[in-house]
């Protein structure tokens, strides 16, 4: 699923930079473009910045070279936004939009244990309940997925 989020997100990128245009021919006459675009999207083989309209603040080829001037205070501006955006690297999490600074979730698992054990310390009874307690900071609307692992039970049934 983020594979294919990634690459809907690059061709969005290589579209907006080859003017919905994007096709084999534009690949091979643009290949220093696409190279350095490369490069910023991806470090390491991991994503970095997918969104256009950042990645054109920065990079000034193509289409995003086309853009006007600007005064020394909208350059500025622009700086800051593109420093905000590029350390926070979430383009879909823009600074100071969202109620909480960081999206996290804290899961506290609480057991009781009860065991009923006879004067010859013979077992009678045991039982085990327990409680999953979450405090959540999110923001937006993040993906989630949480999962219980049970190593005891899956090693006994083996």
């Amino acid at each position: 699923n983020l594979v294919y989020h990634f690459l809907y997100q690059l061709t969005d990128v290589f579209e907006s930079y080859f003017e919905n245009e994007f096709n084999e021919e534009k690949i091979r006459s643009n290949f220093v473009l696409v190279y350095e675009l490369f490069d910023e999207v991806m470090d390491h083989g991991y994503p970095q910045i997918v969104d256009p309209t950042l990645l054109q603040q920065f990079i000034h080829h193509g289409a995003a070279s086309k853009q006007k001037k600007m005064s020394t205070m909208d350059q500025a501006k622009q700086q800051k936004e593109i420093l905000a955006k590029v350390t926070g690297a979430t383009p879909w999490r823009q600074p100071g939009m969202y109620q909480y600074p960081k999206n996290e979730v804290y899961l506290d698992v609480i057991e009781r244990v009860n065991v009923i054990i006879n004067q010859q310390n013979k077992v009678l009874s045991t039982y085990c309940k327990g409680k999953i307690c979450m405090k959540s900071s999110l923001s937006g609307m993040p993906i989630c997925r949480f999962g219980l692992n049970d190593k005891v039970a899956m090693q006994r049934r083996r």
